[in-house]
């Protein structure tokens, strides 16, 4: 009586298994520099990241920089497009034209608004400025 549920039992099991792991391989980023994603972007296509730069936010223009100086002379190839999320949209001072570590997956093929950039982040989870140690 019970052993047709067996099979579906087991099989439901595995599926939930698979997903767990899959979850969590997904949960670590990999930490890589702005340079590593504009030398070789393929290699970190889709994959969830963690970067460092100079972000920018502000209507239809942001991103993350290399430095500074690429926003202030407007090196947007230097740059990735960031879709920032809404809890970030809402305190745009505290992320603005800082320093930040941002985490999310990476979309080479994105290149952003008007194609100005390298590439984007997309479905960013985490993003924390990073104080001025000269301040």
């Amino acid at each position: 009586m019970f052993q047709p549920l067996k099979p579906i039992l087991l099989h439901s099991l595995l599926g939930a298994s698979q997903l767990l792991v899959a979850q969590q391989q997904k949960a670590e980023s990999i930490s890589v520099s702005i340079v590593q994603l504009l030398a070789t972007p393929e290699k970190f296509h889709g994959k969830l990241i963690r970067v460092i730069g100079f972000v920018h936010i502000e209507f239809e223009s942001c991103a993350i920089f290399l430095h500074a100086d690429d926003f202030k002379y407007h090196i947007y190839k230097n740059a990735l497009e960031i879709g920032v999320p809404i809890w970030a949209a809402k305190n745009p001072k505290k992320y603005n034209n800082h320093y930040a570590l941002i985490e999310g997956v990476f979309d080479s093929t994105n290149p952003g608004h008007m194609g100005l950039c390298n590439g984007s982040i997309r479905e960013i989870t985490r993003i924390s400025p990073i104080p001025n140690p000269a301040a």
